[in-house]
Formats: structure tokens, sequence, C-alpha cells
């Protein structure tokens, strides 16, 4: 007992580290998802042009995030194209935090004067093994979100445990790397403002000049991915707002407790809190909770004050400012990412607390060893989920069965993997009856209706895409409008009609070039002309 008390310095983090990776590694020979991963990375049209410079100075998918696009550029460079890299770096990230986490729990554990390392164990565990965290290390996406938690971390243990004008230099050159990284981080100098009630060795003057400073980077990055996301955002009413919050703290509560059912997908936008006075009432209730709850604590314990990071950092996706991905939700389990360093930090407290109840420190070690059972449980089932798509949106459909984002990549499973090409149509139009016009719901209508044999109605798409804005398209969504124009050239080779065929194969091509199976078929229609002796222009 006493060496491996003495060496639970690196036995601790050794066993975190170990269990994490057994629990992630099987997802290093999965491929990307649909799941945006395609859009951000792998049909990303700069990174097919072997370009990266762009995202230093224009926003890209919404969001300014040039630390993260150009980490990915470089992986898909050196994978090419593959998602090995990408795992690799995901599952590194978020073991890297782990250890961070280990380290800040340690300072503030003996900064709160605490003796026992359960509070510790259990704080660790919780961050690196959770089901919610393991779901942002299984989507390949998510790197945004550990990259961004790792310069965020990093940022803090200097803050802890550095001093002078050196470490103050570090600090901000970790935040301008975290929000560069995700522009949710904008948040971090009232972090900062927190933890300047721990005894850090930076003087208060050090700490307001850091904040003041980190504020006026953040109030610049929050109005360019404003601007970014402005054709995106919903309306949502100031008095509205409160409730759409408190419903997104009480999810994420619910959901660190008991993780079932966890989805990439649960729908849960404002219109879904507001459309129900219960779940106004209810949202609108816990927030006053927590508010209530917060104050209690800290009063009765200062060094509760720290656990307010928990609401500090979510406060950028709780709702309280409308934001683009809450047209399809308000929350999701990768938002509550680097909030969950808090919920492990309050841990530490909550077993020093107990202290004096023997009863009820075991009870509560009891009850704390079965939820990470439940949670090493849930994480294996998660990470089966996101290996592959048709798993993953097969479970999507369970949560969110009408939603568009649902109907998107169910109707592409069932066309695309499982051939079942009816199911799939009806999935289409359940898309494009959340969205009409939709040129990635029209994609994979035509798509279904081609490997179908049913090439009129390809070629009948004609009038849908006749209507919607070939420019816009090109330059926002690439990839399902090529896939469109494809569609409806081979509808007309199969049909008869080469000519027409090689024009919407030449469109096709010109929007992505060098995608190999566009320049097959292209090739195809120029053979068939020319043994008819047609110009193949």
């Amino acid at each position: 007992m006493g060496p491996i008390f003495k060496y639970r310095f690196a036995i601790l983090p050794l066993v975190v580290l170990i269990v994490a990776t057994l629990i992630l590694w099987p997802l290093n020979g999965a491929g990307p998802l649909m799941w945006d991963d395609t859009s951000n990375i792998f049909a990303n049209p700069f990174y097919l042009a072997g370009l990266w410079r762009p995202f230093w100075y224009e926003t890209y998918f919404g969001l300014f995030v040039p630390v993260t696009s150009t980490v990915w550029y470089w992986l898909y460079q050196w994978g090419d194209g593959g998602a090995f890299l990408f795992r690799i770096l995901n599952l590194s990230l978020h073991l890297a935090n782990a250890l961070l986490v280990f380290l800040i729990l340690l300072r503030l554990k003996s900064w709160w004067g605490v003796e026992s390392w359960i509070g510790v164990v259990f704080g660790v565990l919780a961050f690196a093994i959770h089901p919610m965290q393991i779901q942002t290390v299984a989507w390949i996406s998510g790197g945004r979100d550990l990259l961004s938690s790792y310069f965020a971390l990093l940022s803090l243990v200097v803050l802890f445990f550095g001093q002078g004008a050196p470490g103050l230099i570090l600090i901000f050159l970790f935040f301008v790397l975290s929000v560069l990284s995700k522009p949710s981080a904008v948040i971090l100098p009232f972090v900062y403002l927190l933890a300047g009630q721990m005894p850090v060795k930076f003087s208060k003057r050090q700490l307001y000049f850091l904040v003041s400073v980190s504020l006026v980077a953040s109030f610049w990055l929050a109005i360019v991915t404003r601007s970014a996301q402005e054709d995106y955002l919903i309306p949502v009413e100031l008095w509205q707002r409160p409730m759409v919050m408190g419903d997104a703290f009480l999810f994420y509560t619910l959901k660190w407790i008991w993780p079932f059912p966890l989805s990439a997908n649960y729908a849960h936008s404002p219109g879904v809190v507001l459309g129900s006075w219960w779940r106004m009432g209810l949202g609108l209730g816990f927030l006053i909770f927590v508010i209530a709850v917060a104050a209690w604590g800290i009063k009765r314990d200062r060094r509760y004050l720290w656990g307010l990071g928990w609401v500090v950092v979510l406060l950028p996706v709780s709702g309280i400012v409308t934001f683009a991905y809450q047209r399809i939700s308000t929350v999701a389990d990768h938002y509550h990412y680097f909030a969950a360093f808090f919920v492990s930090s309050v841990l530490i407290l909550k077993f020093d607390e107990l202290k004096k109840s023997i009863w009820l420190r075991n009870a509560f070690v009891g009850l704390m060893t079965c939820l990470l059972m439940v949670w090493v449980y849930q994480s294996r089932a998660r990470v089966q989920v996101w290996s592959s798509n048709l798993s993953f949106y097969t479970d999507m459909a369970k949560t969110a069965p009408d939603d568009y984002a649902t109907a998107i990549g169910m109707s592409a499973v069932q066309c695309e993997t499982l051939k079942e090409f009816d199911e799939g149509l009806k999935w289409t139009e359940i898309a494009l009856a959340a969205r009409p016009l939709d040129i990635s719901a029209i994609a994979n209508q035509a798509y279904c209706y081609l490997n179908s044999g049913r090439y009129q109605r390809v070629v009948e798409l004609e009038y849908l895409v006749d209507q919607l804005n070939a420019e816009k398209l090109q330059a926002e969504q690439p990839t399902p409008y090529s896939s469109v124009l494809a569609s409806i050239g081979m509808a007309y080779f199969e049909s008869g009609d080469p000519e027409s065929a090689l024009q919407y194969f030449c469109d096709s091509s010109r929007i992505l070039p060098g995608r190999a199976s566009y320049m097959r078929n292209l090739e195809i229609i120029k053979a068939y002309l020319e043994n008819r002796g047609l110009p193949a222009v």
C-alpha cells in the first residue's frame, strides 16, 4: 500500500489514459461520417485544391477557426485524405487534456486544503471516460472542441503554475490559439477572473490587464463569427432566451448523471422548448434553481465559486445568444466537453465536504463507482455507434426521426449502403418537407432515383435545380450541387441522350475538378460520342 500511495501521482493518470485508450481505440479503423466530416474536411474544396491560407482571412462553414482548419489541412495532406491521422489526433488531444485536467486538479486540491485523493481520482476519470466526452472524441469534426480545450487548459495550467510577464504572454498566446480553434472559447477571460480568486502568483493588476486584452480579442472574433452565421440564425426573443438557456443547463445536468439516451442530434431547438409551456416553465425554474444553489453554495463555501465556470463556459452555446447550430439543436454533447472540467473540480470539494461523515462519504463513493461503471458501458456502446454511417444514422433516427439532419443522413444510408431506394426516397421527402429546395436532399433524391433505374425522375429534377442560385451553391455547397448535376448527366446518358449528358458532366467536373468518379463518367460519355462520330466537346 505504501509504495502505491507514494507513486499515485504517476499511477493515477496512467490508469486513466489506459482506460480511455482502450475505450476509444476501436475508432482508429473507422472512416469519416457524413455528419459534417465530409463538409469540414474530406470534401472541403480548399483541401481538395491544396489550399490552407484562405482559412486565415475568411470564414468557412459559418466559423472562423484557422488554427483547426490548418491542422486539418496538413493531416489531410499527410494522410492522403484518409481518416486515420484525424482519429489519432482526436485521441491524442483527449489524453493530453485528461493529463492537463489532472495537473489542475492537483493544484486545486493543494489550494483548497483537501487531503483525500478520491475526488481527484473520480474527477479525472469522469472527464476522461464519460460518454458525452467520448462522443466528442469519436466525431472527427469534434477535433475543434478538443483542440480549443487543449489550449484553454494549457492557459489555465500557466495561470495556476506560472508567474510574471512571460506567464502572461503564454496565457494570452494559448487563449488566442484556443479561440482560433473554436470561437466558443471567447468566454475564457471570465474564467480567468474566477481563477483570480485563487492564490495565483499573478497580481490583480496583471490579471485585469490579461482579461482586458483578451476581451478585446474576444469581441472581434464574436463579430466575425456572428457575421459568418447571420444567414443561419433563427429569431429568439430576448425574454425567451432565459428559458432556452435554463432548458439547456437542465439537459446537460441530467445527461451528465444518466447519459441515456445519447445522440449526435437531439433536435432540441428553441422552437421545441418554446412550443411547450411545461418546457418553458421547467427551463426557467431550473435556471432560477441554478442561481439559488450557486449563491447558497458560494456563501457557505467560497471555494465553490470556481464551480461557476461550468455556467460561464456554456454561456456562448446555452441559448442566451443565438447561433447557427440552433436550427438543428441548442444542445450537443461536444458543447459540454470543456465544461466537464468544472464538474470534475467540484467533485473534489464534494468529497472533502463529506469527510466528516464516513457513512455519507462511503455512500457517495459507492454511487460514483456505480456511475463510472455505467459510463464505461455507455461509452463503449457509443464508440460502436460512431464507427459507421449506418450505425450512426440508425441510432440518430431513434431520437430525432422527423428532423431534417436525420432525414438527410438516413436517405444516404438507405440508398448508398442498404440499397433500399424506396425507403431512402421517403427520407428525402421528409428532408424536403423541412427545407424545400434543399440541395443536399435533392442530391440524395437524384442518387436514389438514378440507382433504382428511374432515369426520367432524375431528369425531372432539372426543374428544381433551375430554381436554385447556381453561383451560391458552387461557392457554399459544391459537393451536393455537383452530385446532382452528375446524376442528371448519367440519367440522360442512360436515357439515350449523350449530348445532354456530356454538358451536365462537364458542369459537374468544373465545380469539383479532379473527382475520380465524375472524370470517369465524363470519359465514358466522350468515348460514347466519338464512337458514333459525334463531337466530344
